[in-house]
């Protein structure tokens, strides 16, 4: 119900014009875009995929109505849109690559640096898809919880680094091959997109160990990017290694390079893909502090 509202919501913003207004006010602002997967494996959470065509039809509309820049120009402090994907899925290559080539349009690719297996997280989709709700009963029975939904299940679990693949061992096996990009697609893609590392096993930032968030790149993706999953010690490795750090915190780039914020981006149509970039999201949210503060 709350979706649809919220669906109705964007609609309305876009067939109003409201979206064009916001467009206005906000023409200076970054906006960085984040996407997972383009049409790919069928056991990922609904929210992490997007389709060829809507995602196609988003870049269409980008490019009609914004500055799409590379990371490079976005370091160099060029504003416009730039668009991220986490994970390093293969999809990424075989369905996300093609489309932006054709359009000519810039990304950036954040690596998992463990590739040759499948990690805790993606594992746990994977048995969920699988085998639906006995992996969340199966789960609780492990871990003395009364889950109900996934989500719960993995907010608890990126916490519990020192145990999650035993745990999710203990659920079930995994067969599954070729579900991350390799050195092989990644040189093909090289002319076109950029990289940067997202830790080795999509373990929270905060818990991991430096050696692990040390890399090649000079970008890093935050897993699950949320502000408790990294610190100001977390921050403090991060600049020895990288030139800025991306979290999941909804908003435009308000050029704090340890913390910038993201759009998270899903299979969506036109009108509401505009209002998210356009901003309304934020501008409600703000007014409403506003009003609130003030009574």
């Amino acid at each position: 119900m709350i979706k649809k509202i919220i669906k109705i919501y964007q609609k309305i913003l876009y067939y109003s014009g409201f979206t064009e207004f916001l467009k206005i006010i906000n023409k200076n602002k970054t906006r960085i875009l984040m996407y997972h997967s383009i049409e790919g494996p069928n056991f990922l959470p609904k929210n992490l995929v997007v389709s060829k065509k809507k995602f196609e039809k988003q870049l269409i509309y980008l490019k009609k109505n914004y500055n799409i820049i590379s990371y490079k120009q976005f370091i160099a402090g060029k504003t416009g849109v730039l668009l991220t994907f986490d994970d390093g899925f293969m999809d990424n290559y075989r369905n996300a690559y093609p489309i932006l080539k054709k359009h000519n349009v810039p990304a950036m690719f954040f690596l998992l640096g463990k590739t040759d297996t499948i990690n805790w997280l993606h594992k746990l989709y994977y048995l969920y898809k699988k085998k639906g709700t006995d992996i969340i009963n199966n789960f609780n029975a492990l871990t003395n919880n009364n889950f109900k939904a996934l989500y719960e299940c993995v907010d608890y679990l990126k916490y519990k680094t020192t145990y999650q693949n035993k745990i999710i061992t203990k659920l079930g096996d995994v067969d599954i091959n070729n579900l991350y990009l390799t050195q092989k697609e990644i040189k093909n893609m090289s002319n076109l997109i950029e990289f940067g590392y997202h830790t080795k096993n999509h373990t929270v930032a905060k818990l991991t160990p430096e050696i692990e968030l040390k890399s090649n790149y000079n970008s890093f993706a935050y897993p699950f990017g949320e502000e408790k999953s990294y610190n100001k010690n977390t921050i403090k490795i991060l600049k020895k290694y990288y030139k800025c750090a991306f979290c999941t915190t909804e908003g435009f780039y308000s050029k704090n390079k340890f913390k910038i914020e993201r759009i998270s981006i899903t299979n969506i149509n036109i009108p509401e893909f505009a209002s998210i970039v356009e901003g309304s999201n934020f501008f409600i949210n703000n007014l409403y502090k506003k009003l609130r503060f003030q009574r």
